[in-house]
């Protein structure tokens, strides 16, 4: 009788332990899931609690305190084997993946560069002009494309006049009271970024940026080139082909986002 009272209190102490740790358990993983390292373990521990308290109790079973320890640690033993591992994985939430702007696809990290492509891509016309930067140049009489912009009828050699460049085979310039037929870059995605080299053409009237954003248009033979410096846009070049044909090696002397 002495060793069946002993396994009976012994069933029902370790029933009260493993209630106890799971409770404990549970409200912890809920609440602060990332301070447990190793939940498995601890499951694993309250089970083997459990069976113990279960077979002591079921040895010992005319005790009273052996029936509340046996049939206890029996259901806690069945919550932990069907029911705990089920739950631990659709009640706690795992935690987010710490997601970076530059790995979003299409994106730099840089939230400059990344501000101008999705404004590029969003196509609406008012919001890229906000990133054009206009520069005040002397205008000229001199026939021909390329150059500084060119003097209207009324105006005299070397006047100042706020444009912005645009290079392709021959460059021209789009003058700030020229802004309402803007009808947007089109554009349909990124191919590449990258940090220009000293290789890239600059000059006064066109100027390279720091950086280059190239955007597919969805003509096999077009392409663009938004030229990009502390956030603005200061130059767009029109290119013709394929911007798989761009010589990054020449052109690039960082690659922000590769083809």
């Amino acid at each position: 009788m002495t060793n069946k009272r002993f396994l009976a209190w012994t069933s029902f102490v370790l029933f009260v332990f493993s209630l106890i740790t799971i409770v404990l358990f549970l409200l912890v993983a809920t609440a602060f899931s990332d301070l447990i390292e190793n939940p498995g373990v601890i499951i694993l521990v309250i089970g083997a609690f459990a069976l113990l308290a279960t077979i002591m109790g079921f040895l010992s079973f005319k005790v009273p305190q052996a029936k509340v320890g046996g049939i206890g640690g029996l259901v806690i033993l069945l919550l932990v084997l069907f029911v705990i591992p089920v739950g631990r994985e659709t009640s706690v939430a795992s935690p987010e993946p710490d997601i970076r702007y530059g790995e979003q696809v299409g994106h730099t990290g840089i939230a400059e560069i990344d501000y101008v492509i999705d404004t590029v891509l969003a196509n609406d016309p008012e919001d890229q002009l906000k990133l054009l930067q206009f520069t005040t140049l002397a205008c000229t009489h001199t026939e021909g494309l390329g150059g500084p912009p060119k003097c209207r009828e009324d105006e005299e050699e070397g006047m100042e006049v706020e444009a912005f460049p645009f290079l392709g085979p021959e460059g021209h310039h789009m003058r700030r009271s020229e802004t309402g037929s803007w009808e947007s870059i089109q554009a349909s995605e990124v191919f590449a970024v990258y940090r220009n080299s000293q290789q890239v053409y600059s000059d006064e009237a066109y100027p390279a940026g720091e950086y280059a954003i190239v955007f597919s248009t969805g003509s096999e033979n077009f392409y663009l080139t938004v030229q990009v410096t502390g956030g603005k846009i200061v130059r767009i070049d029109n290119g013709s082909g394929s911007p798989s044909d761009i010589d990054l090696e020449k052109v690039a002397s960082e690659l922000l986002l590769a083809p």
